[in-house]
């Protein structure tokens, strides 16, 4: 009786003000069909309900099918929805129409699967009824490896996700191609009310993703609310090491915002013992920070105003290294803007208009020359940053070293005190002709410098 009120409420909302075209997809022969297209209709065509030849179709049983692959082109949107945010393909399937429901999901998505299109946009009754169809789908995996649990915990409800745990199809910690379970999902969507029922047992928080730890794959999304939520489950996860042997709030520095870095900076506030582990360690957090493209900079202020040195060195370099080193512009802008020590050196003695040279780094190269002139006639193993230049850096950066007046200070500088090999050969020395045929039209190769 329910399946009857149903398809005659469909019928309704199909009939009510339609064309004879989309009256003769619900009703007549694919050969009517084809006759009043060609008199000119269209597949813009609607309802008074906003149904469409498509869902007209989807509710012929007899020859629905072949309408719809007859007609099916790049003309007809096959996702629009009627007046009550129903596709053709919903009306397909409460009109029990499977033939028809598995070929608009083709047309639709190119998706396999049925019951997972179903599942993530969280139409449980039709879930349920295609279910009863096919009991295979649900042991399905699409091809990332993730199952109809998975996919629930991230875009279905609470009910979905119940619903197919119920099945017992397959383990709640089941994991996908990248290593993720239905609980990393959920913690991805900030689900912590679905999360809850995903976790059977204590040991179910140690689960992980690759080194990643759920407190470290939360911190890494930005998740601040699922972050706060798997903590409050197991305070343990912070210690633990992780990507690179980083822990949390290392991890937070490099890759999450500055919300989320506070609050756990808080948290190991509160915890000398946390404290005591992390310092035995610790990658210093500002050199985490100067990794993170997205808020870096924003972090590494934060961290400047509780007080951490921007010019300490780990492994022999300073933040500002890192960032010249990697191409983090906008950390190198950030440090130099709270008063980064310019003439810090690495263990080898480069300054910093050396160290952008020997990795191309122009932009960087600019904001260092503009904070310290003298650097440019700095000389170091009989080498001026030009020379080091036209060994490891591009055609741009030599032509500004030059303009900048390198090369007027090698020309007047003592040959003996000079390299034994030129600006030319170094040049063609490191296969860049480019370089060579700028420095040949400067008159460098009549040069001995």
């Amino acid at each position: 009786m329910k399946a009857m009120a149903v398809r005659e409420r469909l019928v309704e909302k199909v009939s009510a003000g339609a064309s004879r075209f989309i009256l003769a997809a619900l009703n007549s022969s694919l050969q009517e069909c084809k006759e009043i297209f060609e008199d000119g209709r269209s597949f813009q065509e609607t309802s008074d309900f906003g149904c469409t030849f498509l869902h007209a179709a989807a509710l012929n049983k007899e020859n629905g099918f072949y309408k719809i692959l007859e007609f099916a082109s790049d003309q007809i949107n096959v996702d629009k929805n009627d007046s009550d945010g129903d596709e053709a393909i919903h009306y397909a399937i409460m009109a029990e129409n499977v033939y028809a429901a598995e070929l608009l999901l083709r047309l639709r998505s190119h998706e396999i699967n049925l019951l997972h299109f179903l599942v993530v946009q969280n139409r449980l009754e039709l879930a349920q009824l295609v279910h009863e169809w096919k009991k295979d789908l649900i042991k399905e995996l699409d091809p990332e490896g993730r199952n109809a649990l998975h996919l629930a915990a991230e875009y279905a409800g609470k009910e979905m996700c119940n619903w197919i745990m119920q099945e017992e199809v397959f383990h709640v910690n089941a994991k996908t191609k990248s290593g993720e379970t239905a609980l990393h999902f959920a913690l991805k969507a900030e689900k912590t009310d679905i999360a809850k029922d995903l976790v059977p047992s204590p040991e179910d928080w140690k689960v992980k993703q690759g080194v990643d730890n759920l407190l470290h794959y939360c911190i890494k999304l930005k998740k601040l609310r699922s972050v706060k939520f798997v903590h409050e489950h197991d305070g343990e996860l912070i210690k633990e090491k992780g990507q690179e042997g980083k822990v949390a709030i290392q991890i937070a520095a490099q890759f999450a915002d500055r919300e989320i870095f506070e609050w756990l900076n808080s948290i190991l506030k509160m915890s000398n013992k946390c404290l005591a582990i992390l310092s035995r360690y610790a990658v210093p957090f500002i050199h985490c920070a100067v990794e993170n493209q997205n808020h870096g900079p924003d972090i590494i202020d934060f961290l400047f105003h509780c007080g951490a040195n921007i010019d300490r060195q780990h492994d022999n370099q300073t933040p500002l290294h890192v960032a010249i080193r990697y191409g983090y512009n906008a950390a190198a802008e950030e440090l130099l803007r709270l008063g980064a020590d310019v003439k810090k050196t690495t263990g080898r003695g480069l300054n910093y208009l050396f160290f952008c040279a020997k990795y191309n780094n122009l932009h960087v190269a600019k904001l260092i020359h503009a904070n310290n002139g003298e650097f440019i006639s700095v000389f170091r193993n009989q080498k001026n940053v030009l020379h080091q230049a036209a060994e490891t850096a591009d055609l741009d950066f030599c032509k500004w070293l030059v303009e900048q007046g390198a090369l007027s200070t090698i020309a007047s500088t003592n040959i003996n005190l000079l390299p034994s090999s030129t600006l030319m050969e170094i040049a063609n020395g490191n296969g860049k002709p480019e370089i060579s045929a700028y420095f040949k039209s400067l008159g460098l190769d009549k040069t001995p410098y």
